[in-house]
Order: structure tokens, then C-alpha cells, then sequence
């Protein structure tokens, strides 16, 4: 795999990232269609359950941009992470990328439609990746078991008290367990300014303007 994920056209990022799912071989046009079609709780809210879905807004707005990944993957790639979880993966744009700075690490994305897990999946398979799977799973039901990672990547995948559920469950394994956490969205970036001073108050993150990065065990620079 040969794909360069730093934006240097005049295309914004998510035109540069429509244009890329494309030459990846993504059809994400036809599944996000299907998903209308299904009429998932009248697409109110765009919720299914606890979870939001997302379903009937346009796949650029609810992925995070290729080369935003490819620069928090850049900023990190002088540390050792063999474990990548992705809590909202969508299609899996962070599997992809990740092939560039950690071939060798292992991939995991939790995303509650079982459609898209399938496209990304099927992605990962055309391209040769076999580090990398998307697992269909609701990640705020109460059997959800938060597995272990040197680096977890969170989005605005839901409203704040959805997000607690996930930020509570990292708080606990700040005194136990070294990581890294990426979060993307003013909505979380506000959650943990406020709420969740154990994840900046020991340990200096580095803040984007769309992005941060916190660490359990070291000044993030």
C-alpha cells in the first residue's frame, strides 16, 4: 500500500478525503444510501438505541479527515504503540492510515452499524491489511468491555453524557495503564477541559485546532 495522506492540493480536507475513499476503492456512497433506505428510527436524531448513527448526513461530515489522522499518527510516531483502538470508527480511516507509522501495530474499530464494519472490512482485505478489522458493537451498552490499548482515538461520536460513559472507563486505567488518547471535536475537547482534569493536569496534551492529545504516562510534545 502506497498512499501519500497529507493534503498538499487546494482541495480542503474532506474533498482531499472524498477523493481518496475513492481511489482506496470505498463505496461509501451506496452503503450510506442503503443505510436511508433502512429508515433507522426515522433517521429522527439519527439514533439507533443509545448510540448515534449518523445516518442521512453526508459520510464527510461524520469522518475525520485522512490527513488530520495522518498528522496526530506523525506527531506520535516516535513512541511505541502496538495497539490501536477506535471508539466510532465509521469505515476505518484510522486502520488505514496507521499502516504508515505502525505496520505492525494492531488495529481494532468499534462502530455500531454492522453495513459499515462490512465496507471497511472488505477495504482492508482488497488492500492486503491483516492487522485491522471493524467490529460491529455498541460501545455504551453495559457488556461492553473496553479493551487495552497504547493509543485509543475517540470522536463527538454522541451527546456528552454518552461520551461520559467512555471518558469514565479511560479515567479508570489512567493510574494502571499507559496511553495515549486522541480526541477529535470541540464537544469532547470542552467534556474534559471541565470534567476530567486527570487527563491534563499531570501530564502536558498538545491541542490542534480540531484535535488533542492526552497521555496517562508522559508530556504529549
Amino acid at each position: 500500500m502506497n498512499f501519500n495522506f497529507s493534503n498538499t492540493s487546494s482541495a480542503t480536507d474532506k474533498e482531499f478525503s472524498q477523493e481518496l475513499d475513492y481511489k482506496l476503492g470505498f463505496d461509501i456512497n451506496s452503503v450510506e444510501e442503503e443505510l436511508c433506505q433502512l429508515d433507522l428510527d426515522n433517521n429522527k436524531n439519527y439514533k439507533m438505541g443509545n448510540s448515534r448513527t449518523w445516518v442521512g448526513l453526508h459520510p464527510q461530515i461524520f469522518q475525520t479527515p485522512y490527513p488530520e489522522i495522518d498528522n496526530f499518527f506523525k506527531r506520535l510516531s516516535k513512541y511505541s504503540i502496538q495497539n490501536v483502538v477506535d471508539l466510532g470508527a465509521a469505515y476505518g480511516r484510522v486502520g488505514i492510515v496507521m499502516q504508515n507509522y505502525f505496520p505492525n501495530a494492531k488495529f481494532t474499530g468499534f462502530e455500531f452499524i454492522s453495513k459499515r464494519c462490512d465496507e471497511g472490512n472488505r477495504i482492508f482485505q482488497a488492500l492486503g491489511i491483516k492487522n485491522s478489522t471493524l467490529v460491529s458493537q455498541d460501545i455504551l451498552s453495559e457488556d461492553f468491555n473496553l479493551p487495552k490499548a497504547d493509543l485509543y482515538f475517540i470522536y463527538d461520536f454522541s451527546d456528552q453524557n454518552d461520551q461520559k460513559v467512555i471518558l469514565d472507563q479511560l479515567s479508570q486505567k489512567m493510574n494502571h495503564q499507559s496511553f495515549f488518547m486522541v480526541v477529535r471535536g470541540k464537544s469532547m475537547r470542552s467534556l474534559i477541559q471541565y470534567k476530567y482534569p486527570e487527563f491534563y493536569c499531570g501530564n502536558n496534551p498538545f491541542h490542534s485546532d480540531n484535535w488533542s492529545i492526552y497521555s496517562s504516562w508522559c508530556d504529549v510534545n
